[in-house]
């Protein structure tokens, strides 16, 4: 905003109102600018905590999730081991039991080949009792009949055996269906476990891209704040320019009303020449200042997650 002092040689008293009006209006803006780069300020330094405690909450986060992470791991670690002896133990059981099934199942049918030999020989012998004597027959007889009690004693107890054994082999294979089953929740678990360390990784991830976010943030932050300083300084400069300038300008009025030389005219009018200058300039800085409290603005709402 430009103002304009009315240079008037008749009229002193009308440019000193004028004078004055000018500087009350001056350091009223100086003021009000104080004020709202003091507010800016502060704002930017309470955005950048509240940014700079939220990724430290999320770093905490992130690293409470990791070390629980870490924890299943080693557990499922140690299932996955155990699941694996167990499925050896079943593997070295089941072909064991194998091998006794196919030794009975042998064994039971050549007792049953004895026995039918045994009694094709009893049914001989019976045919052949015109030919012998009965004490022969007798005696065959005899011990034909001891053999097949033996074989069908042994035979019973082969059958016991064999039957003990399939029992135990279909209680095996329950556990063993069990244990499978235990299996595949342990693998569901072991997979809900990478699906968690991919998760992890990618929160790792994330984690080292808010750390890069909120660093690169700082630096805005501080360029800002080095923007400000610097407009600060400048701003300093153009008051004390202004002030020196009143002051002149204060000497000159004085000059001229004791004085109405046109050498002391032509002074008032460079001053307010010079004023006006600066009063643009003063304008411009208030144009970038406004700029930096935009930007500043968009930075605290800024783009950090």
């Amino acid at each position: 905003q430009a103002y304009k002092i009315e240079s008037c040689s008749d009229n002193g008293g009308s440019s000193r109102e004028g004078s004055s009006s000018l500087h009350e209006l001056i350091d009223a803006e100086r003021r009000k600018f104080k004020k709202a780069l003091a507010e800016e300020r502060s704002r930017a330094a309470d955005a950048l905590e509240r940014e700079r405690a939220k990724h430290e909450t999320i770093v905490r986060d992130l690293e409470m999730k990791h070390a629980a992470q870490q924890r299943d791991r080693s557990s499922n670690g140690d299932l996955l081991h155990e699941n694996e002896e167990l499925h050896k133990d079943v593997s070295i059981i089941r072909a064991a039991l194998d091998r006794e099934k196919e030794r009975y199942s042998n064994l039971f049918s050549q007792m049953h080949e004895e026995l039918a030999l045994l009694k094709r020989q009893a049914a001989s012998s019976s045919a052949d009792t015109s030919e012998r004597g009965s004490h022969s027959v007798v005696k065959t007889w005899y011990r034909g009949s001891k053999k097949e009690e033996e074989y069908t004693s042994r035979i019973s107890k082969l059958e016991a055996s064999l039957a003990k054994i399939t029992t135990e082999r279909d209680k095996l294979k329950l556990e063993n269906e069990s244990l499978q089953g235990e299996t595949q929740d342990k693998e569901q678990k072991i997979r809900s476990q990478k699906d968690a360390e991919k998760h992890q990784s990618q929160l790792e991830m994330d984690k080292k891209q808010a750390i890069q976010e909120l660093r690169e943030y700082e630096m805005e932050v501080e360029r800002l704040h080095e923007e400000k300083e610097k407009f600060r300084s400048q701003l300093s400069e153009a008051e004390r320019e202004n002030e020196e300038l009143r002051g002149r300008l204060r000497t000159m009025e004085l000059t001229r009303s004791s004085s109405h030389s046109e050498n002391g005219n032509n002074l008032v009018d460079e001053l307010e020449s010079r004023l006006k200058e600066k009063e643009k300039a003063y304008s411009k800085l208030q144009k970038e200042h406004k700029r930096l409290q935009i930007l500043a603005a968009s930075r605290s709402g800024g783009s950090i997650r």
